[in-house]
Parts: C-alpha cells; sequence; structure tokens
C-alpha cells in the first residue's frame, strides 16, 4: 500500500474511534461513578486490539492467526461491550451487574490483560521451542483412501450425534461433567469431532485442486450442511461457528499463501456470515425454550422442538418490549450477545470484597488432569463453574454465564492471575502458530492448527479449561489422523 493511501486509510479510521470515544464520554457523563473516563481510554484498547491486526494485514500475508483473532474478540467482548454497559446502563436486569465505581478499574484490568496477552504472542523464543517439537507428516495424494476417511470420518460423527439424540443427552444438554451421565460419553464426544476432521481433509484437497469428482464435492457439501443442521437443532452457536471454521480456514491459509487452486463464489463468502450473524441473533430467543419443548420419544421430535422452542422464543421476546421502547430493547438484546464486559465487572465488584479468590486451587491437579479420566477420578475439578457463578454474582437463577477468560482468570488472585494467565494462553498461541502455519501447510498442520485454533479462538472460556483442553485437543487429532489417513493409506486400497 502506497503512501497516499496509508493517509487516507488513518484518516478514515482514527475519526471514528474518536467519534465512538467521545460518544461513550459524553453517555458517561449522565451516569453514576467515573465511567465516562472508559470512553477516553477506548482508543488505547483498540490500538492494542484491532490496531495490530489492521497492521499485519498490510504488512503480512500471514494475517490469519490465533492471536489475532483473540485480539479481535476483545474488543468486541470488552471494547464493545463497555459501550453497551453504558448506552443500556439503564437496561441492565439485575444490580448485581450495574457496578459504576468498579467500571473503570475493570477495564484498565482488561487493558493491562491484553497487554501481557500481546507479549506473550510476541515472543520471539518460541522458535526455541518449536525446534524440539517432533516434525509433522506430510500430506498424501488424494486417492481413494482419503475419501474414505471422509466417508469414516462424517459417518462417526453422524451415528454419535444420533446415538445421543436418541438417548436424550444432545447439544447443550449434554454435560460430560455429569455424575450422572456414563463415563463412555466424554470418549463418544472426542471421537464425534472426527466429521469435522473429515471436513478438514475434504476442503484441504479441494482448494489445493485435486482432481476430485463432482460427487466427491458434493459430499463435502453434504457433509457441512449435516453438522450445521446438528448445530442449528440443539441450538448451539458454537458448534455451528466451529463447522464454518473448519470449512473456511483451509481456504484461508492456502490463499494467504497463494497455492489455493480453487476459490469459493464471493456470494456464499458474504452470505455465510450473514446467515451465521441472523442465527446468532435468534439463538437466544428460542434456545431457552428448547430444553421445555424437548422430548426423548423419537428423532423426529428434535427438528419439531426446534421450531416450536424458536416460535416461542421470539413471541415472549416481542411481548416482553411491547410498551416498552421496542426499538432500543431491541437493539439492546443484539448488543448483548457480544457484551461481557458488566458480567467481568461483577466479578471485580464482589472479589475478594465478597468471594475469596480460587488461590489457583485447580491448577496443581493441570499435569494429570487431562490424561485421567473421571471414572478413574471422581474428584477431578468439575467444568460446572459458569452456572454456579451465575448463581452467586449475578441472580438466583441457574443458568450458565461467564465473565470471559479474563474475569476467570481475575478469580484465582486479582489482576495479578490475569497478567500471568493471558501471557501464558499468548505464549501458547504463539506456539501453535509456529509450529503449525509459520512452518509447513502440510495437511497435518492444517487439521491440527484448525482444530486448536477453535480450542483457542475463545474469549469465554476459564483458563484452566483452554488449557487443559490442549493435549485432549491433540490426543484427538493424533488418533484421527492414524484412523482416518495413515491407516487406510496403508492398509486398504493404495497400496494394493
Amino acid at each position: 500500500m502506497n503512501k497516499f493511501n496509508k493517509i487516507q486509510y488513518y484518516n478514515l479510521i482514527i475519526p471514528v474511534i474518536l467519534v465512538l470515544s467521545l460518544f461513550i464520554f459524553y453517555e458517561g457523563l449522565d451516569l453514576p461513578g467515573t465511567m465516562y473516563w472508559i470512553g477516553l481510554l477506548h482508543p488505547v484498547l483498540f490500538y492494542l486490539t484491532i490496531w495490530p491486526v489492521i497492521k499485519k494485514y498490510q504488512q503480512s500475508r500471514n494475517w490469519l492467526t490465533i492471536s489475532n483473532a483473540v485480539l479481535i474478540l476483545i474488543y468486541i467482548y470488552i471494547g464493545l461491550g463497555s459501550v453497551n454497559y453504558i448506552y443500556f446502563y439503564d437496561y441492565i436486569p439485575h444490580s448485581t451487574l450495574k457496578n459504576p465505581d468498579i467500571a473503570l478499574k475493570s477495564f484498565l484490568f482488561c487493558v493491562i490483560g491484553t497487554v501481557f496477552y500481546r507479549l506473550g504472542s510476541e515472543m520471539k523464543l518460541t522458535k526455541n521451542v518449536v525446534s524440539i517439537l517432533p516434525k509433522l507428516p506430510k500430506t498424501p495424494p488424494w486417492g481413494k483412501s482419503i475419501r474414505f476417511s471422509i466417508l469414516f470420518g462424517i459417518s462417526v460423527t453422524v451415528l454419535i450425534n444420533i446415538f445421543f439424540i436418541v438417548k436424550g443427552n444432545y447439544g447443550f444438554f449434554l454435560n460430560t461433567e455429569d455424575v450422572t451421565v456414563p463415563a463412555y460419553y466424554s470418549l463418544l464426544h472426542y471421537f464425534s469431532l472426527f466429521g469435522q476432521i473429515a471436513i478438514v481433509i475434504g476442503s484441504y484437497y479441494w482448494y489445493l485442486g485435486a482432481p476430485l469428482k463432482n460427487y466427491d464435492k458434493l459430499f463435502i457439501v453434504i457433509c457441512v450442511s449435516l453438522l450445521i443442521a446438528f448445530g442449528l437443532l440443539y441450538g448451539m452457536k458454537a458448534h455451528v461457528l466451529r463447522v464454518l471454521i473448519m470449512f473456511l480456514i483451509p481456504y484461508i491459509i492456502l490463499g494467504i499463501y497463494k497455492i489455493r487452486k480453487k476459490n469459493i463464489s464471493k456470494v456464499y463468502l458474504i452470505l455465510l456470515p450473514i446467515l451465521f450473524l441472523i442465527f446468532w441473533i435468534l439463538n437466544p430467543l428460542y434456545r431457552g425454550e428448547l430444553k421445555f419443548y424437548s422430548s426423548t420419544k423419537n428423532i423426529l421430535s428434535v427438528p419439531r422442538s426446534f421450531y416450536v422452542g424458536t416460535k416461542t422464543g421470539i413471541k415472549k421476546n416481542i411481548y416482553a418490549m411491547y410498551g416498552e421502547a421496542p426499538l432500543k430493547i431491541a437493539s439492546q438484546n443484539i448488543w448483548s450477545r457480544v457484551s461481557l464486559f458488566h458480567y467481568f465487572s461483577a466479578v471485580v465488584s464482589q472479589t475478594p470484597s465478597i468471594y475469596n479468590y480460587r488461590n489457583w486451587d485447580r491448577y496443581k491437579y493441570l499435569p494429570f488432569s487431562p490424561f485421567i479420566p473421571r471414572v478413574l477420578w471422581p474428584s477431578k475439578p468439575r467444568n460446572d463453574q459458569a452456572s454456579i457463578f451465575n448463581v452467586r454474582y449475578i441472580s438466583d437463577i441457574w443458568n450458565s454465564t461467564t465473565p470471559t477468560t479474563f474475569g476467570w482468570a481475575y478469580l484465582e488472585y486479582g489482576i495479578i492471575s490475569i497478567m500471568m494467565l493471558m501471557f501464558l494462553l499468548g505464549l501458547v498461541a504463539n506456539v501453535i502458530q509456529s509450529y503449525t502455519i509459520n512452518t509447513t501447510l502440510s495437511l497435518s498442520s492444517i487439521i491440527l492448527f484448525t482444530m486448536l485454533f477453535n480450542s483457542l479462538f475463545n474469549l469465554e472460556a476459564d483458563p484452566y479449561w483452554i488449557i487443559s483442553g490442549i493435549p485432549k485437543t491433540i490426543i484427538t487429532v493424533v488418533i484421527a489422523y492414524w484412523l482416518l489417513i495413515k491407516l487406510p493409506g496403508e492398509l486398504i486400497w493404495e497400496n494394493t
């Protein structure tokens, strides 16, 4: 980009951020506390999050990184979330979420956490770590065994999902941490990821220009559609997003390095995010109703639950808005999907003044927790803190809520634990990026990167579960690669 275009670009971005900052400042003047200062600090968070992503996009072809994706989430959840917090302050439903005296302090903690995340994600020492890791396998040629791997992977996933539906433990109803759920459910959950890996395999060869037949391409599209359908029926936006990521990341990466031979129509590239956005907005309107209307009598009850739950949820939302500034409340309902700042403020307000820090009580188990099944370790730490958090910090409703990764980190030992854990997460993202995409573009590296990207592209999860989930994901990828790629290639068709 030449100097003139850069000046134009800066002239476009800077005024927008300044106007937004002044808007926050003046809106905050009418509210209690010192929230108006967040408006003046907003450009700082923008500079730490979105600005480096823009610069990397301008200067380097390798702009799709885990750290860039997380920085975007930080700006959305905290930067835009603080705008929502201030502008819709009077519509915040619970008094425990209104903490005007703590808002500025909370925002500063997020800024500090972002600084430490960037320090970890930009460390040069990760090259020394990558040098001692095993080399990833080379890409096998397209052939009958690859076709089999895609068919086998998606079949495993579909059968497991049908089993969950028949048993009545599907989607967000399935809690593998529940003691009443059989131990083998956790194992089935990881095997159900084979379908997502099959999508990566199929899309990788497709975009590389491998000699796929028309029925190969059709089958890949059907695979993607099937997994998206499960996510829609379950009311799980994260599931739908993961499937889209699996399909699109190979496309983006191969395009960045200019080795992509096949392109997706721009119409579909625009349509997919729009459709996901519509689903993302509607999701909270029917998800709460799904559980009430769900039935386990037969598999046909699942789409009916989806239909009835959606209709009821939308009706309740409209009735709730009637006569109460509908446009503003409707906007707040949409904004609240990206606003987690007030949940983080609730944590800072009540910890440790009311509730004690956790004092790292689970982290001593971290080296062992990913590898020992719960059936052998009943007292193993449970991933059930989101519901407990909601009851303790917000209201007496047993609902799953997150104070963001910043909030979960703060609960360990305040701002010190935010700095330590955000630095660690940035460092892990840096190592994964350097080991996979920055080293090779083989099929195995794309699969590993995409699966770990799904784990780390998350600002809602507890750092403990993000870190403990990485070994499980790697083991799943290794097993899947051996079963789907290596074994068929050696034993079935290519050598016959």
